[in-house]
C-alpha cells in the first residue's frame, strides 16, 4: 500500500523543489554572468595596457629605450619584440613566454600548462622603427572570483535551501492550522453528536472563513432538519395512535360476547372511519414525501381556474353548512393557466377546508380570483379565530395545529401541501391574520410556470426521512 503523504508535506516538498530549481537557476546565471563579465574585464585590461605600452615605448638610435614602460601591470606581462620576431625587452623574463606566432590585433588563447594564457599582439612604429608589443594574462585569475562564487553557492545554496525548506513548512504549517482546528471541531460535533455547536468564526473574508460560513451553514440545516425529523416522528405518532387506538378497542368490544349484530354494525362504522383516516395521512404523507425526493412527476396542461375554484367551492357547501359558514365567490371568469388540475384543485380544496374548520358559527369564507399581469392573485378569507403572530410562520409546519382545540378530523398537513403546490406552480403563499377577526390567505401563480426551469430545491428541505 502506498504512502501517502499529508497535503502540508506535499506543498512543502513541492516549495522545496521549486526553491531548488530557483536556486540553481540563479546561480546559473550568476556564474555565467560573472564569467562573461570577468572575462571582458581581462580583455579591456589587456587591450588597453597593450595600447598603453605601444605608446609608451621609445627608440634612440633604433635601440630601444624600457624606462617608460612597466612591463607588468595590473596582472599584465608586456614584451616587446623587432620586426623579425627577436624579444627586445624584458630580457630577464624569458620564462613566461610563449612559443606563438605574432598576429597584429590578435587576442587568442594559448596553453601552457599549467596555465591557460590570454595573448595581445600590437604591430607599431616609433621613429620609423617597427616593433611588435605583446600582452599576456593568466586566465587562472579570473577564474578565482568564479571559483570563490561556485564554493559559495556549494555553501550557501543548500543552507538557503534547509532555511527555505524550514521556512516553508512553517508556512504550510500555520496555513493549515485553521484546518486542522475545523477538523478537531467537526469531529468534536459528530462524535458528541450536538449539531448546535458550530466552528468559531472571526472578521476574515479568506478561503478558510468562507469554508467555516459554509459547514455552520451546513450544521445549521443539519440541525433544523434533523429537528424536523424527530418533530415529525412525534407528531406521526401522535397523529396515528388514536385511529390506531379506537380501532383496536372498537374490534375488542365487537368481539366480546356482549355485542349484538347493532353494535358490530356501528363498530364497523367507526373502524371504517377511523381507517379511512389514516389511508388519508398516509396518501398525504406518501405525495409530500415524493415531493421532497423530487419523484412527484406533475402533469402540466392548460386549464380554466375560475371553473376550478368555483367546482372546489361547491362542492365544500355542504360542509359549510354543517359548520354554519357561508361561502361567497368573487371570481374572475375565464383565468386560464398552465398548471396540474389535480394539485391545483387540492390547492383550493385545502384553503377552503382550512378556512371552514377555524371559522365561527354564523361566520363568512370568501374566495376570491383575480388576473394579473403575468398570471393571477387567489385568496380566501374566512372571519374565524385567527391566527396568533407567533405562529405565523409555524403554521406551514406539517401537523402543527394553531388551535390544538381543532385537532379532530384534521391531519395538519394541508397548508404544508397548499405551500408546496403554490412553489411547484412557480408562485407562492402568504398569510395575513388577526386573533378572532379572521385571515387572509393569497396564493399567486404564474400563467405558465413551466417555461422556465426551476431552481433546484434544497435537498435537506422538508424532508420527511
Amino acid at each position: 500500500m502506498k504512502h501517502k503523504l499529508s497535503i502540508k508535506a506535499r506543498v512543502t516538498l513541492w516549495y522545496a523543489i521549486f526553491l531548488a530549481f530557483l536556486l540553481a537557476g540563479i546561480f546559473a546565471v550568476l556564474l555565467s554572468a560573472t564569467e562573461q563579465n570577468s572575462t571582458r574585464q581581462l580583455r579591456d585590461n589587456l587591450i588597453n595596457t597593450v595600447s598603453d605600452a605601444a605608446r609608451d615605448a621609445q627608440f634612440n638610435h633604433e635601440r630601444l629605450d624600457d624606462s617608460r614602460i612597466d612591463f607588468y601591470n595590473d596582472g599584465v606581462s608586456i614584451f616587446i619584440y623587432d620586426s623579425y620576431g627577436r624579444l627586445l625587452a624584458p630580457q630577464g623574463q624569458y620564462g613566461i613566454q610563449v612559443d606563438s606566432v605574432l598576429e597584429d590585433q590578435a587576442i587568442k588563447i594559448v596553453d601552457v600548462p599549467p596555465e591557460r594564457w590570454l595573448i595581445h599582439d600590437v604591430y607599431a612604429e616609433q621613429d620609423e622603427v617597427a616593433f611588435w608589443v605583446r600582452g599576456m594574462v593568466s586566465l587562472s585569475a579570473s577564474q578565482g572570483a568564479l571559483f570563490n562564487l561556485v564554493r559559495i553557492a556549494i555553501i550557501a545554496a543548500p543552507l538557503i535551501l534547509l532555511l527555505g525548506v524550514i521556512g516553508g513548512w512553517l508556512i504550510t504549517r500555520r496555513a493549515f492550522l485553521p484546518v486542522s482546528q475545523m477538523a478537531a471541531a467537526v469531529n468534536h460535533i459528530s462524535s458528541g453528536s450536538d449539531l448546535s455547536l458550530r466552528l468559531p468564526e472571526d472578521d476574515c473574508s479568506d478561503e478558510l472563513a468562507q469554508l467555516r460560513h459554509t459547514f455552520n451553514a451546513m450544521l445549521e440545516r443539519l440541525q433544523d432538519s434533523f429537528s424536523r425529523e424527530r418533530q415529525f416522528t412525534s407528531d406521526v405518532s401522535h397523529e396515528l395512535r388514536t385511529p390506531v387506538a379506537v380501532i383496536l378497542s372498537q374490534c375488542e368490544f365487537a368481539l366480546s360476547a356482549d355485542a349484538d349484530c347493532e353494535d358490530r354494525q356501528e363498530t364497523l362504522e367507526a373502524i371504517h372511519r377511523q381507517a379511512s383516516r389514516m389511508s388519508g395521512i398516509i396518501a398525504q404523507l406518501l405525495m409530500l414525501s415524493r415531493a421532497d425526493n423530487g419523484k412527484f412527476v406533475l402533469h402540466p396542461e392548460q386549464i380554466n381556474f375560475s371553473e376550478i375554484c368555483e367546482m372546489a367551492t361547491l362542492e365544500l357547501e355542504d360542509s359549510a353548512s354543517q359548520a354554519g359558514v357561508t361561502l361567497q365567490m368573487e371570481l374572475a371568469p375565464n383565468v386560464l393557466l398552465n398548471g396540474d388540475e389535480t394539485l391545483l384543485v387540492r390547492l383550493v380544496t385545502n384553503l377552503l377546508t382550512n378556512a371552514i374548520h377555524y371559522n365561527k358559527p354564523g361566520g363568512k369564507v370568501t374566495i376570491r380570483l383575480v388576473p394579473e399581469e403575468d398570471g393571477c392573485l387567489l385568496s380566501v378569507s374566512d372571519t374565524g379565530i385567527g391566527i396568533h403572530p407567533d405562529n405565523l410562520d409555524k403554521i406551514w409546519n406539517r401537523f402543527f395545529r394553531a388551535d390544538p382545540s381543532r385537532s379532530s378530523g384534521g391531519s395538519g398537513l394541508g397548508l404544508s401541501i397548499a405551500q408546496w403546490i403554490a412553489r411547484e406552480h412557480g408562485g407562492f403563499i402568504s398569510v395575513q391574520s388577526v386573533p378572532n377577526i379572521g385571515s387572509n390567505f393569497e396564493v399567486h401563480l404564474k400563467i405558465d410556470p413551466f417555461s422556465a426551469q426551476k431552481p433546484a430545491a434544497d435537498p435537506l428541505a422538508g424532508k420527511l426521512f
